[in-house]
């Protein structure tokens, strides 16, 4: 299928697409601000596949993906968009699965947004990605031994409530901090 387009208008096109800060992206982050989570850190250099954003001391990566470029069913249909668009998404969605298995072996929880879910109902995945947040720093399991036990030495999963997290991420920054939370490493 040859290009619709003149190399210099497919150029043009192509210099306006943007990896980071997408409008979806930066709607998800003010819906989460206003929801009150905070302590997220942007494009996460030292975690697989850099997430959107990312809670490192939780170990929680959100995607916000766009559904042409990384293969919905919906928006790219093989075939329709030419030989080199089949092989570029294709790559796109490996390297997806791929970033996904590397994280959840480190230890992460992955969640990925399609941009059409942000455009359709903000709210619904902010909530959903507050509670992933809001899940992984929630419940601490422990260990815990009872020394007058005849039957048991330990006991199990136990939880213990940690503190919380409404009040960590919404704490203001420390004064000097100039508006951030905490400085950038």
């Amino acid at each position: 299928m040859a290009d619709t387009r003149t190399p210099e208008q497919r150029r043009r096109i192509m210099a306006a697409v943007r990896s980071r800060d997408t409008r979806p992206e930066v709607r998800l982050r003010k819906a989460l601000y206003a929801i009150g989570v905070r302590g997220w850190r942007c494009h996460y250099r030292r975690a697989p596949g850099k997430p959107d954003l990312a809670w490192p001391a939780r170990k929680a990566a959100v995607f916000v993906d766009g559904a042409f470029w990384h293969g919905h069913p919906s928006k790219h249909r093989p075939g329709r968009s030419g030989d080199y668009w089949d092989r570029k998404i294709a790559r796109n969605v490996e390297r997806d699965r791929r970033v996904d298995r590397e994280l959840a072996e480190l230890g992460w929880a992955v969640e990925r947004v399609w941009d059409f879910e942000i455009e359709r109902d903000l709210d619904a995945v902010a909530q959903r990605v507050a509670t992933l947040v809001e899940t992984l720093s929630r419940t601490v399991t422990t260990r815990t031994t009872t020394p007058n036990s005849a039957t048991s030495a330990e006991t199990l999963g136990r939880t213990q409530d940690a503190p919380d997290i409404r009040a960590y991420l919404t704490a203001s920054a420390p004064p000097g901090a100039g508006g951030r939370s905490s400085p950038r490493t």
